[in-house]
Parts: C-alpha cells; sequence; structure tokens
C-alpha cells in the first residue's frame, strides 16, 4: 500500500510540473536536425560534437544543399537550416514552420588574379558565378544595382557590363579560375570555404572585394534557422538549441579540425564531404557564423530588407511571405 502511495503521489508530481521523463509513461521528443554540408554545418558543429539531445531524441544529418528544401516539404525535418530566400518562398506563411534565427551573415567574396578595388572595376570583365538565381548571384546584382552598374549573362565581355558566367558549383569554378591562363577566366564569386580552397590551389589569387562589406550594415542574412510550428510552442528548447549554436560560434574558430570530423560524421549516405580537416580559422571566421534570434531587436526588420532587396533583383527569388512567418514569443 506505502509503495502504490508512493507511485501514485511521484505520477501526480509528473502531471502536475510538466516533467516528461521515461518513468511518468511519457515518451521522449524525437526531433531530426537537416543542414546543409558546408558553412551551415559549421553553425551546428559544436552540437554534433557533443551529441547534444537537449535531453530528447536528436538526430543530426548533413545533406546536400540542393536537397534540404525536400526534407522541409515532406516535414521529415523538426529544425533546419535553409537559404533565407528559399525559407520565405516554401514556408512563406508561417502554418508549417518558423523562422527563428539567422545564422551565417553572408559568406561572399570576390576572387581575383588581377587587383580591384571596387565593384565598378569589373565593368568590362566576366566574373565567374555559382547558384543562378540563387544568394550568391542575386546578392551581387543587388548590389551592383545599387551602384548603378550593368550586367549582363556573357561568357564573353560586353562594353561597359558586368558579363556573368554560371556555373553550377564552386567546385566547377574553381578549376576554371586555376586555370585562367587557358579559360581566360580572371574574375570569381565563391563562398567561404571555398574561397579558401581556391587560394590554396592558386597562390596568384587573392580575395578582392568582400561582399558583405560592400552590404549596408557590413553583413546580410544569408541562412537561418527554422523549426516546425508546433516545435516552436516549446520556448525552452528553442532557447537551448540558440544558446548551444551561441557557444558554437568561439568553438567551432578553436577547434576546426573537429568540427570537421562532427560534421563529416553526420553526411547524408552518399554524400561526398566538402569540408577538409585542414580548414583554416580564417575560412571559418570568412563564413560569418553568428546567430541572430528573431526577437532580437532589428532583426526581424533586417531579414525582410534584405528579402526585399533581392526580389527586386528578381520577382520569383522571393516568395509571397508573411509577418507569420517570423518566430516572436509573447513575453
Amino acid at each position: 500500500m506505502k509503495k502504490l502511495l508512493t507511485f501514485c503521489v511521484a505520477l501526480i508530481l509528473c502531471v502536475f510540473t510538466g516533467f516528461s521523463f521515461a518513468g511518468c509513461g511519457e515518451d521522449e521528443i524525437n526531433i531530426n536536425i537537416y543542414m546543409p554540408d558546408g558553412a551551415p554545418a559549421l553553425a551546428m558543429a559544436k552540437l554534433m560534437y557533443d551529441d547534444n539531445d537537449f535531453g530528447e531524441d536528436v538526430d543530426y544529418n548533413v545533406v546536400a544543399s540542393s536537397n534540404i528544401s525536400n526534407y522541409i516539404l515532406q516535414k521529415k525535418a523538426d529544425v533546419a537550416i535553409l537559404p533565407i530566400n528559399m525559407a520565405s518562398k516554401i514556408l512563406g506563411d508561417g502554418e508549417n514552420y518558423k523562422v527563428v534565427a539567422t545564422v551565417t551573415n553572408g559568406n561572399l567574396y570576390i576572387v581575383s588574379n588581377k587587383d580591384i578595388s571596387t565593384l565598378a572595376d569589373l565593368n568590362n570583365e566576366v566574373i565567374g558565378v555559382i547558384g543562378e538565381g540563387l544568394v550568391p548571384d542575386l546578392t551581387l546584382k543587388a548590389l551592383l544595382d545599387d551602384n548603378d552598374i550593368d550586367y549582363i549573362e556573357s561568357e564573353t565581355t560586353v562594353e561597359n557590363k558586368v558579363a556573368f558566367r554560371y556555373f553550377s558549383d564552386a567546385s566547377t569554378l574553381i578549376p576554371m579560375l586555376k586555370n585562367s591562363a587557358t579559360s581566360g577566366l580572371c574574375f570569381g564569386l565563391l563562398p567561404e570555404p571555398a574561397v579558401s580552397k581556391l587560394l590554396t590551389m592558386a597562390s596568384d589569387y587573392n580575395i578582392e572585394l568582400d561582399i558583405q562589406a560592400l552590404w549596408d550594415g557590413g553583413s546580410y542574412p544569408q541562412a537561418v534557422l527554422v523549426a516546425k510550428k508546433s516545435l516552436c510552442n516549446n520556448k525552452t528548447l528553442i532557447n537551448s538549441i540558440l544558446n548551444a549554436m551561441r557557444d558554437n560560434e568561439s568553438w567551432v574558430l578553436a577547434n576546426s579540425s573537429k568540427a570537421v570530423d562532427a560534421i563529416n560524421d553526420n553526411l547524408e549516405e552518399g554524400l561526398v564531404a566538402s569540408l577538409s580537416n585542414t580548414i583554416s580559422s580564417t575560412a571559418i571566421e570568412n563564413c560569418n557564423i553568428k546567430v541572430v534570434a528573431t526577437s532580437e531587436s532589428g532583426e526581424i526588420a533586417r531579414m525582410k530588407s534584405y528579402l526585399e532587396k533581392i526580389r527586386s533583383v528578381s520577382s520569383v527569388a522571393v516568395g509571397n511571405y508573411t509577418d507569420n512567418l517570423f518566430l516572436t514569443y509573447e513575453n
């Protein structure tokens, strides 16, 4: 009788305090986290290295950037990192997922084996660009528009214009830049850590322009953390994830090899790792990993400003999002 009474008291405490212990008859929450390989995955490297489960059942998945949207559309991801314009397009009304925070604040650079000092110096030149219609392409075009510099898609130079020559990804652009003597291509728009990869392969190349520094405010919300609306109801869990990602910001700079190992250990089957253990702290620093929650003053306005800027370049690049897309907690 005494044991039964003790059990009943424990059960009542579990119900009224909201604890989710297995002994109280409740299972752990299964949380599937998805992120693209590369800079976005670096934003969660320490979480994966520590196997941080936040007291729940957490699975980390590093996937190809071209596949990340599928895990959202199929609702397999509970938490994910997405390019901000993709989030606006596939999560626009915020009914299923919310944008929780910015996690990378721009990692794009113009590299060349020629010396330039301004965007205007790209006139009458051809620049290799990855991601046609995506963040790299749109961001550079927005800057050129702001500076009244004309551009056109062309594989050869065009008078008084910047010629964009498109490549599917960094792995196809880098060899063309490295072999500029034969390809004729001397300028490229690349993200970190692809920039550092080129610089180790071609000693005559340098970072000539920092796209982030040219942007109003010195950065822009390139990739964001999103979470299922139902998960966002757990404010404690969301804040725990954000705080762990904030701890990662300095850790990843000091533990680059461990960070890469953690990422590569969580790669989806068949995906070839994009990061090497030799990645430098400079390359990681240039990825501009910094968590800025939507609850922080001015962050939602910054996100919307960036989205509208790239919408001015391409009307189809940004979705018909609403304010409901962005997570806000009432105090």
